[in-house]
């Protein structure tokens, strides 16, 4: 009869030295570690696993997020010994993946990109695989591609899904199915006031055209109203994106509108402000100012305040600009209806090529980074 025994991470580690080899099944690192003895051997939380592979944010790879191609992972030896750790792939390329020696407590970094021709958004394994008396095998699931589109949960762009009833009449705007909540659109609210373009911002790129009585409100797949999400784990956060180009000085133009009845975001292109009102009266941003005919990028993020969580911090600014800040606005907006063209305070006159939503307050350290989105955004329509 076969004895099943569970041991220790101390004490799996005195196997090491009698040649056992080991299957292992992980999260960050291995949750069990079975011997060909048929001894199970219980490993402690992530961090006190005996591999743990992570990105550079220290974040375990997920299976469900995209990732830019080349990204790093780094792989720390947390057993109390030397091993000889080699990362390879059979699906991607793999720089610096080749059997070197990592000492206890150290770390092995190895880059992963797409192989020549492949195209993004490719699926495959990385496989990672430590001996020294002790053999440990890992595979784990990765997405390579676009990483711009992980925490998007709305996506509009000028050069598709724009459905016309007419010709260059536009009677709704489907979200691109990159997004998280894909299965919604912007639904126009008269029959000819916004206009299907293919002029600036940049020549030959189509563009929606408000006309300054219009608007559009977010609708789902079977045209009722709808709201998106302004949160990450129940934290207020978000980022907006819009691509734009005021046509007009007329007071009060409504750029775009979150709102959940009471509280609300808007932009005015008129005067280049932004106005938050979450439930303690109105706080305004002023940004840098426009121009008409003339594209500009904007930006917004709505974050939960670090040292106060019943209040929100909310960013602006144009192109990229330096970003001026209202902080400690009491109140949020985690749930929010979408609207563009305009509002009860006026409505927008000029074209509008591209709006994102993110529910993620984008920085230097995010998936995507801000510098990319802008840089992206940037390059495709300014």
């Amino acid at each position: 009869m076969t004895d099943k025994n569970s041991y220790t991470r101390r004490a799996a580690l005195g196997l090491m030295g009698a040649g056992a080899a080991f299957a292992v099944s992980e999260t960050s690192g291995f949750t069990q570690i079975t011997a060909d003895r048929s001894a199970n051997v219980d490993v402690a939380s992530d961090k006190n696993a005996y591999l743990k592979i992570v990105d550079k944010d220290n974040q375990v790879l997920d299976s469900s997020t995209t990732y830019e191609s080349a990204f790093p992972v780094y792989v720390t030896n947390q057993t109390n010994g030397a091993l000889d750790i080699t990362i390879s792939s059979s699906n991607f390329d793999i720089s610096d993946g080749s059997s070197s020696t990592v000492s206890s407590e150290g770390t092995k970094v190895a880059s992963v990109q797409l192989e020549s021709g492949t195209s993004t958004d490719t699926t495959g394994n990385i496989s990672v695989s430590a001996t020294n008396g002790l053999n440990i095998d890992l595979d784990r699931s990765i997405t390579l591609g676009d990483p711009s589109v992980n925490n998007l949960n709305l996506w509009f762009d000028g050069a598709v899904n724009v459905n016309t009833s007419k010709p260059r009449s536009v009677n709704s705007w489907d979200a691109r199915s990159e997004s998280g909540e894909s299965n919604r659109r912007l639904k126009t609210t008269s029959s000819s006031a916004s206009t299907y373009q293919t002029k600036p911002p940049k020549d030959f790129v189509p563009t929606v055209k408000f006309d300054g009585s219009n608007k559009m409100e977010l609708r789902d797949g079977s045209g009722n109203e709808s709201t998106t999400d302004l949160t990450s784990n129940g934290d207020q956060q978000a980022t907006l994106f819009f691509v734009f180009q005021p046509e007009s000085s007329d007071n009060n133009q409504t750029l775009f509108r979150f709102d959940n009845g009471s509280e609300y975001i808007r932009y005015n292109s008129s005067n280049s402000t932004v106005t938050a009102d979450l439930g303690s009266g109105s706080t305004s941003i002023q940004t840098s100012t426009t121009s008409e005919n003339s594209p500009y990028l904007l930006t917004v993020r709505v974050t939960q305040n670090d040292s106060d969580s019943s209040t929100t911090d909310v960013e602006a600014r144009i192109n990229s600009n330096s970003f001026d800040t209202a902080t400690g606005i009491s109140g949020s907006l985690f749930s929010a209806n979408f609207v563009v063209g305009g509002d009860t305070n006026g409505f927008f006159i000029g074209r509008l090529a591209e709006a994102r939503v993110y529910n993620k307050s984008l920085d230097s350290n995010t998936t995507p980074t801000l510098d990319s989105v802008t840089n992206d955004l940037t390059t495709k329509w300014l």
